[in-house]
């Protein structure tokens, strides 16, 4: 997830609730800098692949640690904020704390990837990828949204908590503030997922966007399952334009396109057997 906000999902879903054993700044950091590795290959259009030797277990053990480390000795400086926004306990946590928050945070975000991308390799120096199967997309993706959703939700909860423990009438809790705060988590988690729902319009709008082009270039576009052809491999293209030239380059003249992993692909032959050729539209560079 190059750069994308969904790896935060992750992060307060379960950073928030285990705050009181774990570092919670230091798992929200790990779960996201990971991807300063796609960003960096993207932006200075560097020849190193976009996902390399930082999303892979063995260096995001270390990754985690160093950041673990750094964030406990920011500690001090940094510890009254962190309980301003509630994110630390009133006890300071001690150095394990830090060092478990960052190493699960960065394998985390290892983990949630590997399905996704064929340039992973999470168990290097191996060079096999036994997580890969990009027909995860949409539940990997899922998984992140519902436990940011959760997260969010866990947060206002704290806040509305923390206000009804330093309000003198808090022994006056009344049906009608019960329905208030329960009236605003409805509010909040419609308007999450109202945004989500949103994401998913814009989505549908890029399909349709790319089938318009692929259709303009006198390409057959239709609808069908990746999962219900038998692949033995996959090979994902991370530009469009590279997807329309190399379909070219080998004659292609019939696209699919499949809106549960949303993805255009297509079909070829090889001596290690069929072999799908995708562009991942709702990944398009984020």
């Amino acid at each position: 997830m190059p750069f994308t906000p969904y790896h935060l999902g992750p992060a307060l879903g379960l950073g928030l609730p285990l705050r009181k054993y774990m570092h919670l700044p230091t798992f929200i950091l790990a779960n996201v800098i990971v991807d300063v590795e796609p960003f960096l290959v993207f932006v200075y259009g560097l020849r190193y692949p976009l996902h390399g030797y930082l999303h892979t277990f063995f260096l995001a053990f270390f990754v985690g640690l160093a950041i673990g480390y750094t964030m406990f000795l920011l500690e001090r400086l940094l510890h009254p904020i962190y309980k301003v926004f509630l994110l630390e306990p009133d006890d300071r946590l001690r150095l394990r704390s830090f060092m478990v928050a960052g190493v699960l945070g960065t394998m985390l975000h290892v983990l949630l990837d590997s399905p996704l991308y064929d340039d992973i390799h999470p168990f290097y120096p191996l060079t096999i990828n036994p997580l890969y199967n990009p027909t995860l997309s949409a539940e990997v993706y899922g998984i992140c949204v519902w436990m940011g959703i959760f997260g969010i939700i866990y947060y206002a909860g704290l806040l509305i908590f923390l206000a009804y423990k330093k309000s003198p009438r808090k022994l006056h809790l009344t049906k009608r503030s019960i329905i208030i705060v329960s009236f605003s988590l409805i509010c909040l988690t419609l308007v999450v997922g109202g945004f989500y729902w949103y994401t998913e319009q814009l989505t549908e709008q890029r399909l349709q966007d790319y089938l318009k082009r692929l259709e303009d270039l006198g390409y057959i576009t239709e609808e069908h399952s990746l999962a219900d052809f038998h692949v033995d491999n996959m090979v994902r293209l991370h530009f469009f334009g590279d997807f329309c030239t190399y379909s070219q380059q080998e004659g292609i003249d019939h696209i699919y396109f499949d809106r549960e992993v949303h993805a255009l692909y297509f079909l070829q032959s090889s001596m290690d057997g069929v072999v799908a050729i995708i562009f991942y539209y709702s990944d398009a560079w984020y």
